[in-house]
């Protein structure tokens, strides 16, 4: 495996790059504050630019790390910030890690969540030398669930009332994509 940490990104439309402290007043103002955006993360939207900072900053703290994967998806057009996505939980004895993200409710159903997905597991295939990569999501986020499959990731099972939030337990559908799989379709 290559560990080359958070690396600059492009595609078609957008960059993956380094968050920065500026990205907080962004952050807090397009998702980290809305409940419709936050409701299926396991963490409640945040109340203040400050919180956002302080998540920003450990962040930020932790791009030292050469296992750490953490993208802003800036749009070319306008260097406007509009999500983030991610690689974590990376396991180097068993070439794996998790993806996650997030994006602007304006910039849904538009192709950019399929894009920055693609792009991040080029690159953890590619570039990492990753062997699987997984993805969940809470039940009911059918938009996340179509990101997943645009992307060829294959349905995996479920993990029963996973997390809780505000008391209700939800369910985590889970997907995976391996490296023999992603060469098929890439």
């Amino acid at each position: 495996m290559n560990l080359l940490g958070t690396q600059i990104i492009e595609t078609k439309r957008i960059v993956l790059r380094k968050l920065v402290i500026e990205d907080a007043e962004n952050i807090f103002k397009n998702w980290a504050s809305l409940e419709e955006t936050m409701k299926y993360l396991p963490w409640e939207p945040s109340k203040s630019i400050e919180q956002v900072k302080v998540r920003l900053q450990n962040w930020i703290n932790l791009y030292s790390n050469n296992t750490f994967f953490q993208w802003g998806i800036e749009l070319k057009s306008s260097k406007e910030l509009i999500g983030i996505i991610n690689l974590h939980e990376v396991d180097v004895n068993n070439q794996s890690a998790e993806t996650s993200y997030i994006l602007a409710k304006k910039y849904w159903n538009k192709g950019f969540m399929t894009e920055a997905l693609q792009a991040v597991l080029n690159f953890g295939f590619e570039d990492i030398g990753l062997n699987r990569i997984n993805a969940e999501y809470y039940d009911g986020n059918i938009s996340s669930e179509k990101v997943m499959l645009k992307n060829n990731l294959q349905y995996e099972g479920v993990a029963k009332e996973k997390y809780l939030k505000k008391g209700k337990f939800y369910n985590a559908i889970q997907y995976a994509l391996t490296k023999k799989e992603w060469e098929k379709w890439s």
